[in-house]
């Protein structure tokens, strides 16, 4: 599907990522330039659909992982299917850097998801040819039932992942005020969030 290049206002504003809208703003002021966003996104999705296909079956704990990824008619859930489509197609555009907000999909994979985060991260910078920085939310408090730590242990997972280059978290665990809700309402401190964490670190590329 042909895009286009947009100027942010109140229209196009609307089916864009709330979060990424007010990091963008944020990332703008603080940078005195112009700062455009390309969302790539695709609510509900495992990461392994982001990672490329041969990475995963290539990696024994990533593909069982995998397998227990179900099929459901609002998603795609085989890996590489939206790193196909929605990832590799984006490589010819010089970026600065990349924002992330996922996880629960990978909730029931906790102990596997470290690993296959930065065998995504790395694949992505790969094709880029740019080891950029790689900013992304720790997922907020939800009550995934009695007796279940699924929430917790995909947070530590998260928290782990900080290990690999170049990466930074968000934190949202005090922004959250009703934990039945898997999409907290606010979207605009998370935003900020993401540029607590050394933003500095973010390039412009001119």
């Amino acid at each position: 599907m042909p895009g286009k290049w947009t100027s942010c206002d109140s229209n196009t504003l609307k089916p864009f990522s709330a979060v990424g809208y007010y990091f963008g703003k944020e990332l703008r002021k603080k940078l005195g330039v112009p700062v455009a966003l390309i969302n790539s996104s695709w609510g509900g999705t495992p990461a392994e659909v982001w990672t490329p296909a041969e990475l995963v079956s290539g990696a024994p704990q990533l593909a069982e992982a995998a397998t227990k990824q179900v099929a459901a008619n609002y998603r795609p859930h085989l890996p590489g299917k939206t790193y196909n489509a929605m990832i590799a197609p984006l490589t010819n555009f010089r970026i600065a850097g990349a924002i992330w907000y996922q996880g629960e999909s990978n909730a029931a994979t906790a102990s596997t998801y470290q690993a296959l985060m930065e065998t995504m991260i790395g694949s992505w910078r790969k094709a880029w040819g740019i080891d950029f920085p790689f900013y992304y939310v720790q997922i907020a408090p939800f009550k995934h039932g009695p007796g279940t730590l699924r929430g917790s242990l995909l947070r530590e997972s998260q928290q782990q992942t900080l290990s690999f280059p170049k990466t930074g978290m968000a934190v949202i665990t005090d922004l959250v005020s009703d934990t039945n809700n898997i999409h907290p309402i606010n979207k605009h401190d998370v935003g900020l969030d993401w540029l607590t964490w050394r933003w500095e670190t973010i390039t412009v590329r001119r």
